[in-house]
């Protein structure tokens, strides 16, 4: 089997996944140091979260009208 070959048969490519972190590393990462009150409240203890993710909860909650 020749080269070309041999990379054909390994099938596609798949994307890096993005890191995540717990909701304890998001808490002292200073990206969110001004958050800290509203992660706590948002975020469960037993799940990670891609950056994407938590700025998304973030987002949908200060965007929420007030009652």
């Amino acid at each position: 089997m020749d080269k070309k070959t041999e990379m054909m048969d390994e099938g596609p490519e798949q994307p890096a996944s993005k890191p995540a972190f717990t909701k304890s590393q998001l808490m002292a990462s200073g990206l969110y140091q001004q958050r800290r009150d509203l992660l706590s409240a948002l975020l469960d203890n037993n799940r990670v979260y891609t950056k994407s993710e938590v700025d998304s909860l973030i987002q949908t909650y200060l965007n929420k009208e007030a009652v």
